[in-house]
């Protein structure tokens, strides 16, 4: 491909995964604080929201998505993608969710029963995004796909990892702090013997802008 664009490239991973598949990679996200990791990752980045890419003033092969669509409004952010993208240019949204542990049944009984409902999944923007996208006559989907791979943590790795969860975050708005949270969260795991096997799942779907 000649240019990809990633909208919420968040701290620049997707973005640089994009290089290899583009020769002219650009990452876009509202948070400045985000852009500073994302430093060196893409050809160039800017501080825009989706619903503001058009500002670009560029048309882009590939607009890419990696865990940020759901957040979007689509009324907002679809009339925007279709303005960045090429004739027959392509439209990749995928995310990454963590699926428990491979071998521990009491940790995943945790997971499910205990610690979200300490910390409850904040509400996603809109839960119809996906849909609009279905219904929209100027998209096509052309594939998709679903699976997941196993990763290794240990404890500390699965602390820190947890507490970046947006669901975290929402509770130490609320005055918790980080280093509380991590201790619990810590005593907690101990006692369901988990080993270091997890599982990481994965789901994306890619379309085809018909303008």
């Amino acid at each position: 491909l000649n240019s990809a664009l990633d909208v919420g490239c968040g701290t620049g991973d997707s973005t640089r995964a994009l290089k290899s598949v583009a020769n002219h990679v650009v990452g876009v996200d509202r948070s400045s604080d985000m852009l500073t990791y994302a430093a060196d990752k893409g050809d160039r980045l800017e501080k825009l929201p989706a619903e503001r890419i058009s500002e670009l003033g560029e048309s882009y092969d590939l607009v890419n998505t990696s865990m940020a669509f759901h957040w979007f409004d689509p009324k907002k952010t679809i009339p925007q993608y279709k303005l960045v993208t090429a004739t027959s240019g392509f439209w990749l949204i995928y995310n990454f969710f963590f699926n428990g542990s491979e071998n521990s049944i009491p940790f995943n009984d945790w997971l499910r029963e205990r610690y979200l409902n300490d910390f409850p999944s904040p509400p996603i923007t809109n839960n119809n995004a996906n849909e609009s996208l279905e219904s929209d006559p100027d998209i096509r989907s052309i594939a998709s796909g679903k699976g997941s791979y196993r990763i290794t943590l240990g404890l500390t790795q699965l602390v820190g990892y947890l507490t970046t969860q947006s669901n975290v975050e929402q509770v130490v708005k609320t005055g918790a702090s980080y280093g509380s949270v991590e201790e619990r969260l810590r005593e907690q795991i101990l006692r369901t013997d988990v080993d270091d096997n997890f599982l990481y799942g994965y789901s994306w779907r890619l379309y085809q802008f018909a303008g």
